[in-house]
């Protein structure tokens, strides 16, 4: 039986790989695990998937056949939810940097481990700068084993099934025969639809969850969190969220910039420019170049070992406005640029094409060499005296 086990094991492996294999392969005895975390703030579970909602319809890359992607990080000794990060389109650097960026805001530490996939943006060179610069360390679980990360899943698929299936323009509903309306088809309104997910994402993990036993486990995930801190501590890493950690937590412009040592920086059709960027780009040239993941107003310049910050016009009134509505310009921004780009295209071929038709009517009406105009042929009825010479016969023209 052990060999004929065995073998469907290996088989299972070179057939269908690694998600095969660990849902078929032996649970480890109970003595050899990993005890979890028992300190708040030491290990968090981090993991991402698509928000099963499509509420936000026929705008740029808001269409109905895109969803958000929800990133959530976990704390694994209490199960309490550390931070969120909801963004539209794929898994990103983006993503991951607003994610770090709301669990320094709402517990003013850093988890010392977190333990993600091997998705693309957590084993990215940014990833990795970012956790050498502040002294977080990665674990990834095997390959094709969802279970090591269980803790984070289980909370992903209830926000779908709990949230996200009771919002109009989900899934489910619309596969009831309820069809998104057109009122979502503004920018306007895809803005506050986008906001209400924000917000109502926010109530179940941050208000919901936490007053929510887990299993047989007695107690909520508050009063685990509040008495391991009582117990240890925090046990993160403590983490301000100045000017330093923004840099940090911003992502490296690799193209589309160009500088102007009288302007600032151009990049996505906005001029960036504050005046210790102009000071520094007249005697130097920047080593790196960076924009923030959330303010699309913001980038930051670097010019040998120090850092500089550089706004673009629209910043004073962009700061009035909410995180979720700055996230949302920030990544509608490339879109509204290309959109904005065949605007003009069209308006400036519509502009070429009545020039041409000018152009074309004054041809009509003016002599091959282009100095006189034709003489207009007179009424029928006109009087010409007889010692006036006719022109040719060519030139009265139908």
């Amino acid at each position: 039986n052990r060999i004929t086990r065995d073998e469907t094991i290996a088989k299972a492996l070179n057939s269908s790989g690694r998600r095969a294999f660990h849902a078929l392969r032996p649970a480890t005895p109970i003595h050899m695990r990993t005890a979890t975390s028992q300190a708040y703030g030491l290990v968090a579970h981090i993991d991402s998937t698509k928000l099963d909602v499509r509420c936000i319809a026929d705008f740029g890359p808001y269409t109905s056949k895109e969803a958000p992607t929800i990133y959530v990080a976990v704390d694994q000794a209490t199960g309490h939810p550390l931070g969120r990060a909801l963004v539209f389109g794929p898994s990103s650097r983006d993503a991951l940097a607003v994610l770090m960026r709301d669990i320094v805001a709402r517990n003013g530490f850093l988890p010392r481990f977190v333990i993600l996939d091997r998705g693309s943006e957590n084993t990215s060179h940014w990833f990795q700068d970012f956790c050498h610069a502040t002294g977080v360390n990665r674990l990834i679980p095997p390959a094709g084993a969802p279970r090591h990360n269980s803790l984070v899943e289980n909370i992903l698929g209830r926000i779908n099934s709990q949230v996200a299936h009771l919002l109009t323009g989900s899934t489910s509903p619309d596969q009831e025969g309820r069809k998104v309306d057109g009122k979502f088809k503004s920018r306007r309104t895809a803005q506050h639809a986008f906001s209400t997910v924000v917000r109502q994402v926010d109530a179940f993990l941050f208000e919901d969850v936490p007053d929510s036993p887990v299993g047989l486990r007695p107690g909520t995930p508050t009063e685990h969190m509040l008495d391991s801190i009582e117990r240890l501590g925090r046990c993160g890493i403590p983490q301000a969220y100045d000017d330093t950690f923004l840099v940090i937590t911003s992502v490296p412009i690799e193209h589309g910039v160009s500088i102007d040592l009288t302007r600032g920086i151009r990049h996505l059709d906005r001029v960036y420019t504050s005046n210790e960027l102009l000071v520094h780009a007249n005697r130097s040239r920047p080593t790196e170049k960076r924009r923030d993941c959330i303010d699309p107003t913001r980038i930051y310049v670097k010019f040998g070992n120090h850092w500089v910050s550089a706004f673009s016009s629209d910043a004073p009134s962009v700061a009035l406005l909410g995180e979720e509505e700055k996230l949302f310009l920030t990544m509608s921004r490339a879109h509204v640029a290309k959109e904005n780009r065949d605007k003009r295209a069209l308006v400036s071929r519509r502009r070429h094409d009545r020039i041409l038709a000018a152009n074309a009517s004054a041809a009509a009406v003016s002599l091959p060499n282009g100095n006189e105009s034709r003489t207009p042929k007179p009424p029928s009825d006109a009087w010409i005296p007889a010692d006036t010479p006719l022109p040719p016969f060519e030139s009265f023209g139908e």
